[in-house]
């Protein structure tokens, strides 16, 4: 069996900063813009648009490629491959992200964060027979009793949980395997970790991001390497 490899296709990275009042006051205008014109000369974003009511602002290569910056949070969604405008690995992602944060983050003078949420989608090609078919037969072990729900319900996927069990609530990880709908040569993958800690060192984000790709591209393609 030829390994599978997945082909990475979002990287998502929210950090929560640390109010110092409540509720949390919005950021000025000025400095938004600031942030904007800063990131862009390493990342250049098309579009900047300003919140209704204050609520901070966002930066746009439409469709996919996003900033929100907002007092409650602060968000970077980088696609990552070969489409559009978009040309990018996975690792080049990783730097942006945390370089428009780093960026935000000193201009709005955000010492410190309470939450940090990474999310890695990607595709998977799938083995012969089709997404649907394999997903069904090797992953959802249900799949024989999914009739008693009526003609053409199939295994849809399967989704995992982890808490870990020396710092509970501090570490929550979810991982979603399903058919790529749109292309049964495909297996979707949606990995999501959520750091409920104190961020001080936006230097730290580097590492978790490594940490999350590496996650797909290992144990989570051994898993499914296991069940074929």
């Amino acid at each position: 069996m030829v390994r599978m490899e997945p082909l990475f296709r979002v990287l998502i990275v929210g950090i929560v900063p640390q109010p110092t009042e409540v509720p949390p006051q919005p950021f000025d205008r000025e400095d938004l813009q600031k942030v904007f014109f800063e990131v862009s000369r390493d990342y250049p974003y098309s579009q900047f648009g300003l919140l209704s009511g204050d609520q901070g602002a966002q930066f746009l290569n439409p469709p996919h490629d996003r900033v929100l910056i907002q007092p409650q949070l602060l968000q970077v969604q980088s696609p990552i491959g070969s489409g559009g405008t978009t040309d990018t690995t996975a690792e080049r992602s990783r730097e942006k992200a945390v370089a428009v944060l780093s960026a935000a983050a000193e201009r709005l003078a955000i010492r410190q964060f309470l939450s940090c949420g990474i999310k890695v989608q990607a595709e998977i090609p799938a083995p012969e027979g089709g997404a649907r078919n394999y997903v069904a037969t090797n992953l959802f072990h249900q799949a024989d009793r999914v009739d008693l729900l009526g003609q053409g319900f199939f295994g849809g996927g399967i989704k995992v949980w982890r808490f870990d069990p020396d710092t509970p609530g501090q570490k929550i990880e979810i991982l979603l395997v399903e058919p790529l709908l749109a292309d049964d040569a495909f297996i979707y993958v949606d990995y999501d970790v959520q750091r409920n800690i104190l961020l001080t060192d936006l230097n730290d984000l580097g590492g978790w991001i490594d940490s999350a790709l590496k996650f797909v591209r290992e144990k989570t393609i051994t898993f499914l390497e296991e069940a074929s």
